[in-house]
């Protein structure tokens, strides 16, 4: 199998412009604090991820709407992302109040598609997503 090399493009949702937030430093730092402990956040979903499934399985609901020769995003059962991100919302609550006492600057969420992201400390409005794009 061929490697991939991607760099990470992180969009910013939240910040005014003008403001001490809106700057390269600010973002920078945003950034390296929401790559530094994601993988954690990746470890606690990694832990239980089969527990979550074993729960939704009991529903009866699908999963997947789509055609069965492929996985496109799009047609992934929405009430199945709330499930996990209600089933991991105790864990990262948890992890985020760990970060809190070391006060570290970006602290983590589940969004509605189930992507990590991150969102500021001080002022929880500015929020980080990370995408990877193909060199």
């Amino acid at each position: 199998m061929k490697d991939i090399i991607c760099t990470l493009e992180p969009e910013y949702f939240g910040i005014k412009k003008g403001s001490k937030e809106d700057t390269e430093k600010f973002k920078e730092k945003l950034l390296e604090s929401f790559t530094r402990f994601r993988g954690n956040v990746c470890d606690i979903i990694n832990k239980k991820i089969d527990d979550a499934n074993k729960e939704w399985d009991k529903t009866g609901k699908k999963t997947y709407f789509g055609p069965e020769d492929t996985y496109d995003l799009e047609y992934v059962n929405p009430e199945y992302y709330k499930h996990l991100c209600k089933y991991f919302e105790r864990d990262i609550k948890i992890f985020n109040m760990v970060l809190k006492f070391f006060r570290v600057p970006c602290l983590y969420y589940l969004d509605n598609q189930f992507d990590i992201c991150g969102y500021y400390r001080k002022n929880p409005k500015i929020k980080i997503k990370v995408w990877l794009k193909k060199v």
